[in-house]
């Protein structure tokens, strides 16, 4: 691919601003130099071998990495083989313990006794209330009685007199006395419902408390239901009750009663030793003991409660309630003892033979490579290593230093074979320094998440759970360095970095960890190598399509997924792939690519911070016109507003025309004249018509005041906080560009002995130094030439927009940028694209009325062309040059950026910045045309209407 060489710019007043990192680098070269010590230092103690001695400090079940034989002879002491069985001899030896306990009758005695006990009061307090309130309302009933009696006779006397004689009229006092009557049965009967009503209330409130109270003191045991309740409560909680409760229990649980009879026979034929409890002491018996199971026990106390028959002549239900207590508080009190059993029986195996002397000879294996470590072989394993240090006997096979040297020197070769090839060789390949500390701190920190997972798996795997070593190293996020740089970077870096990274983790698991593959084995480093590069190429892949926060958890899943897949073909090579360990890899793996995305989405806020980098996420949260600087520029400058925004639409398809960041032009286009707001009735398109303030200013003023809006914009950008990125490209896009405009002007101002200095009215640059600012720059001149055209058809926007490509590569604006002649051929066919679809032909309407000036305007061009000799083509080529001539010093700081400049009497003709009028109106420069040909052009320019149909 061709590309423009580089020349050395014009004028360079002031150089574009490096990040802190470039700064800080280009200031200080040993600083960064310490910090490329500094890295290969760190990764080859990640990397390299641990000085610390060979620990022998194994777990029971860890697995041997290697053979260990003895060099002298010795004997250590191994568990006895055979101690299980010994042990269990001797435990089965044991008698079985038994407990008489005698504190669970005074339990039972003092349940019974508290439960009446405290029940009674509130009987006879209910009592108490109830015959209160019987007193009370007795009275009034009785005196409502008997005054209803006396009513009723009355009334009754009334009647008879009335029947005797049926002519004697009524007395006047009959109707009253009903009246009467009614009220005195109205009032005995809310008098008895209220006494009703007052018991009922008081038995309720009494029966529950005492019920409550009755259950707590009898415990769990009790068992009762509310009927068996009830008739004690009926019967108050007499004292005779109580007695026969407490004596028909005292004298059954002073038996032994136990739950099985035939499981104490079968102790009773080994021996059983019982006590009282508590305070009784052990007594061996082997004969037949006396005892009853649970339900005689209980069958006895039944009988014993139903003897006392005239106690519960008149209340069968107290007989049933008292049988249902004692029945339920009946217990088993004979019962095995088994916390001394157990301990007599664990004495009993401590009487075992536990260890055995087990003794080596010389070159006699203690643990062979793969076994699973017992204690006993790890403590003969200490004591040999022990025994040979006291003879001075311990020898190593290979110096720790010689590995920690070729290891640093493999790290120093990989690393910098790959960045001179990349280099060199890959187009798209970043070394600049930030991007550089970048990828050095990404992969330190990758190398470190692999010693990380190192370390779980040997500690999960001496703490004896079952999880494989593979499935923990699986489950670290090798895909994240990868994925992080493409986000940042370019896919190109990105796959120049896997590459680091896959040789320096096989290099990192070089240890003789076994893999089996189809009867092989291999250093465990071959799959794990083909496991990292296949991940981070599909994580490589799911992070080119990421363009918002949310699709950080796509690429996680299709990493996880990737993984599972790579691991599950590794499985396929094992003699028996579809196990329980194939699964928890899988898991593993799984959760690597979770784990990838988690990392991704909360570690790329803090690099965009650190790093000042800006992420395509980044862009489109930059890239939102609803922004309030947005906002702002439109009320303040709404011309330079939709002019950044079509700038933006033409840069954005010709950037992804050619390959080139689409999304950071647009971007860029939409902060590049954010300076204009500062002063923005000095430029063209924010100006009303006939008003132009640079008509009172010198050249050199108003050239000042049009290159400011760059350091303006500057200034406003950073106060937003946009990354230098963004600013480079938004505001190189003018370059070193003459104002044109306001540079003839000034030489025709001068005196004839004086000499304007060119510099003085030249954008201060730089030129653009990317392809993205380049894009700009041409896209930026473009819009503004494009608006300049009278009629913008598709011919004349073809030549504006190759003459305005053609004048900035001419003016070696694009020699800084890496925009190849293939390139620029590609943008102009992009530019064209978008312009013909802005500004395409539109019918005329029905009813509208033809435009009388038209045909002035053809009559006028046509005999311009006349007078000039020319023919239609060459003057579209002469236009389309004065286009681009105008848009170019538009663009370089006119007072309009389309191309348009206005003065307050007089405007200039269309596209023509050397044929300008002063403030008089006189053209000037060096324009062939006669001042009549200019104002036919004016005019036929302004009364050109729509096209036909």
């Amino acid at each position: 691919m061709f590309r423009q060489k580089k020349m050395k710019t014009t004028v360079f007043e002031k150089p574009s601003e490096l990040s802190k990192f470039r700064r800080f680098s280009a200031e200080n070269p040993l600083i960064w130099g310490s910090l490329l010590v500094l890295f290969f230092a760190l990764l080859t103690y990640l990397i390299g071998p641990s000085y610390r001695s060979e620990s022998l400090n194994f777990s029971p079940g860890e697995i041997a990495r290697k053979t260990f034989v003895t060099r002298i002879p010795f004997t250590i002491e191994r568990p006895n083989p055979n101690l299980e069985a010994e042990r269990n001899k001797l435990a089965a030896q044991v008698p079985t313990y038994y407990v008489f306990s005698r504190g669970k009758l005074v339990e039972v005695l003092r349940s019974i006794d508290n439960a009446f006990v405290q029940a009674r009061p509130i009987h006879r307090h209910y009592q108490q209330e109830r015959q209160t309130i019987r007193n009370d309302f007795g009275s009034q009933i009785r005196q409502a009685e008997l005054q209803l009696a006396t009513l009723n006779q009355t009334v009754n006397r009334l009647k008879r007199r009335k029947r005797r004689n049926t002519d004697e009229p009524v007395p006047q006092p009959f109707a009253p006395l009903s009246l009467e009557l009614d009220k005195a049965k109205l009032k005995l009967r809310r008098l008895r419902a209220e006494v009703t009503t007052k018991l009922e209330l008081l038995s309720r409130r009494s029966e529950d408390e005492m019920r409550a109270v009755f259950l707590r003191m009898l415990g769990t045991e009790g068992g009762l239901n509310q009927e068996d309740v009830k008739a004690f409560i009926d019967e108050g909680f007499s004292d005779p009750v109580k007695n026969l409760m407490q004596q028909s229990l005292k004298q059954v649980l002073s038996e032994r009663i136990v739950t099985d009879r035939r499981a104490l026979e079968q102790d009773l034929e080994r021996g059983i030793v019982w006590r009282y409890s508590p305070g009784g002491s052990w007594s061996l018996r082997t004969r037949d003991l006396k005892t009853i199971t649970q339900q005689t026990a209980r069958r006895m106390v039944d009988k014993l409660i139903r003897k006392e028959k005239e106690l519960f002549a008149k209340n069968r239900n107290l007989e049933r309630a008292c049988v249902e207590l004692a029945r339920n508080l009946v217990h088993v009190n004979f019962e095995p003892d088994r916390a001394t059993m157990r301990r007599m029986q664990e004495l009993a195996r401590n009487d075992a033979k536990v260890a055995i002397p087990k003794p080596f000879k010389v070159n006699e294996p203690i643990a062979r490579k793969g076994d699973k470590l017992e204690k006993w072989q790890i403590a003969a394993i200490q004591l040999h290593h022990q025994l040979l240090r006291k003879q001075g006997k311990i020898e190593n096979p290979y110096t720790r230093i010689q590995v920690t040297i070729a290891v640093c020197l493999f790290i120093v070769l990989i690393v910098s074979l790959l960045y001179l090839f990349a280099a060199n060789n890959v187009h798209n390949f970043r070394g600049t320094i930030k991007d550089l500390l970048l990828v050095g701190v990404i992969l330190a920190f990758s190398v470190l998440m692999l010693n990380v997972g190192a370390v779980m798996a040997r500690g999960l795997s001496a703490a004896g759970l079952a999880i494989p070593a593979e499935a923990v190293l699986f489950a670290v996020p090798v895909a994240f360095g990868a994925m992080l740089i493409r986000l940042f970077l370019t896919t190109e870096s990105a796959l120049v970095y896997l590459v680091l990274q896959t040789l320096l983790a096989g290099l990192q698991f070089r240890d003789p960890r076994t893999f089996d593959i189809q009867g092989i084995n291999l250093s465990f480093a071959i799959p794990f190598v083909l496991y990292v590069f296949i991940s981070g190429i599909v994580g490589i892949t799911a992070t080119s399509a990421i363009k918002q926060r949310t699709s950080v958890w796509k690429a996680g899943i299709l990493v996880s997924a990737a993984n599972a897949t790579i691991i599950f073909v590794l499985c396929l090579f094992v003699e028996h792939p579809f196990t329980l360990t194939t699964v928890k890899m899988l898991s593993g793996g799984v959760f690597g690519g979770i784990l990838a995305a988690i990392l991704l989405g909360a570690i790329t806020p803090i690099i965009e911070h650190l790093f000042k980098y800006t992420t395509d996420i980044k862009l489109l949260e930059l890239a939102n016109l609803n922004a309030p600087i947005f906002k702002e520029l439109l009320m303040r400058a709404p011309g330079t507003y939709h002019h950044s925004v079509l700038v933006g639409n033409l840069a954005e398809a010709a950037a992804e025309t050619i390959g080139a960041n689409g999304l950071m032009c647009r971007v860029a286009a939409y902060y590049h004249d954010l300076g204009k707001m500062k002063n923005p009735k000095y430029f063209a398109e924010n100006q009303e018509k006939g008003d132009n303030p640079h008509d009172k200013l010198k050249p050199q003023m108003s050239a000042l005041i049009i290159k400011s809006h760059v350091k303006d914009g500057r200034e406003i950008a950073k106060a937003l906080k946009l990354n230098d990125d963004i600013c480079e490209v938004a505001f190189q896009h003018h370059g070193t560009a003459l104002i044109k405009f306001f540079f003839h002007k000034a030489k025709q101002a001068a005196k004839e002995d004086e000499s304007v200095n060119e510099n003085e009215f030249r954008y201060p640059g730089p030129k653009p130094q990317t392809r993205e600012a380049g894009i700009l720059m041409l896209a930026d001149t473009t819009e503004a030439a494009a608006k300049s055209l009278p009629d913008p058809s598709p011919a004349r926007l073809k030549g504006l927009v190759q003459s305005v490509i053609n004048g900035h590569f001419t003016d070696g604006q694009l020699d800084e940028c890496e925009l190849t002649l293939k390139d620029l051929e590609a943008i102009n066919n992009s530019f064209l694209r978008v312009l013909n679809g802005i500004y395409h032909v539109r019918p005329q309407y029905p009813g509208q009325k033809q435009d009388t000036k038209q045909d002035t305007r053809k009559v006028s061009q046509t005999g311009e062309q006349k007078r000039n000799g020319k023919t239609s083509n060459d003057q579209l080529e002469e236009v389309a040059a004065d286009d681009h001539s105008a848009a170019e010093t538009d663009r370089a700081g006119e007072p309009r950026d389309d191309g348009d400049a206005r003065s307050a009497e007089t405007e200039a003709p269309v596209g023509s910045s050397d044929a300008r009028p002063n403030t008089d109106g006189k053209p000037h420069g060096d324009s062939n045309e006669q001042p009549e040909a200019l104002s036919d052009r004016r005019a036929a320019s302004k009364a050109a209407g729509p096209p036909n149909p």
